[in-house]
């Protein structure tokens, strides 16, 4: 039953997104000379794979060490921030050498910082504590409700493909969560 729920909740989140793709895809603003959705696909295909297995590595590394979920966040993180610290030297070094590193930041990107920071660390904890198939259907469920503020803060009207993916997110969560 497990599998079975995973796989609604695939194409769940698939109708989801397929709703947004459509709403892309009759935006006349967009140059669709330049699109090819046979590299998109395999562009998402290669980013799922490789997300799939960095949550099963990120798994075993805070669930087989007795470190700290502290400890094991920053030496996960530790890598990360030398390649973005490499990028951000190459990209903006010398405007970051004479402005200042913080130059330009407004309380929005404090707040944005801030967020995105706590939300690492609640995946962090949900893996440590749950599974990482959990964080995946967490994900899921914040996707939709995500669309569905916008539809009361951005008039978001949605589709028959939006609410069947809604219907399938949430059969599918409570099928992976009844107790064998």
């Amino acid at each position: 039953m497990k599998w079975v729920a995973l796989f609604i909740l695939f194409i769940g989140i698939s109708f989801v997104q397929f709703d947004n793709f459509q709403q892309i895809a009759t935006n006349e603003n967009i140059d669709k000379s330049t699109n090819n959705p046979l590299i998109g696909f395999f562009a998402v295909l290669g980013a799922t794979c490789l997300s799939g297995f960095v949550g099963v590595y990120v798994e075993k590394q805070l669930k087989g060490v007795s470190a700290s979920l502290w400890v094991k966040n920053i030496q996960l993180s530790f890598f990360g921030a030398i390649v973005a610290a490499f990028y951000i030297a190459v990209k903006d070094g010398s405007d970051i050498f004479i402005k200042g590193f913080f130059f330009g930041y407004t309380p929005i990107v404090f707040v944005v910082v801030i967020i995105q920071a706590a939300g690492g660390i609640l995946v962090a904890a949900v893996i440590k504590y749950a599974d990482n198939i959990v964080k995946g259907f967490a994900t899921s469920i914040a996707l939709v409700v995500s669309l569905i503020a916008s539809i009361f803060i951005f008039a978001y009207t949605p589709t028959i493909y939006f609410l069947c993916g809604l219907v399938m997110v949430g059969s599918a969560t409570y099928i992976y969560s009844r107790p064998s």
